[in-house]
């Protein structure tokens, strides 16, 4: 399971990478929570100007829904990457799938289980309200950076 974006104009700044890539976390933590499913690893993709395409992988010591897990995996990979370069596309996505009703005892450590508590919150009033109802502030950047991408 994965959400990806291809920018308009090439990205070479890793904070505008990364405004990109949170709302992408974002909506792929709310396509899991929705199918009740969690990941253990999180991959990061890239395309670069020359159509190059990589690839990273990060396992994590326990299965995860949140956004703000699947961020901070993808920001560090994204970190040792980025330096500079122009990208023209950017994704993030999980494997190791498992039903997030039997992720383990681990899935609940590190704040793992608030953050998964206000990210369904978030969903609930979304759900409700609309998209827009409630807006990380994160995502107010990311807003910005979405419409150059």
């Amino acid at each position: 399971m994965s959400a990806e974006t291809t920018f308009n104009e090439d990205i070479s700044a890793v904070g505008e990478l990364e405004d990109v890539l949170w709302p992408l976390c974002e909506k792929l933590a709310g396509h899991a929570r929705g199918e009740a499913i969690a990941g253990r690893v999180v991959t990061l993709k890239l395309r670069a100007t020359d159509f190059r395409i990589l690839t990273r992988r990060r396992t994590l010591p326990f299965a995860t829904q949140t956004a703000r897990t699947l961020f901070a995996a993808a920001r560090e990979m994204l970190a040792l990457e980025a330096r500079g370069q122009a990208w023209r596309l950017i994704g993030v996505g999980i494997s190791d799938i498992v039903e997030s009703a039997v992720a383990s005892g681990d899935f609940f450590d590190d704040g793992e289980s608030r953050a998964l508590s206000e990210e369904k919150a978030i969903d609930a009033l979304r759900g409700r309200f609309g998209a827009e109802a409630i807006i990380m502030g994160r995502s107010l950047r990311a807003t910005d950076a979405t419409k150059r991408g």
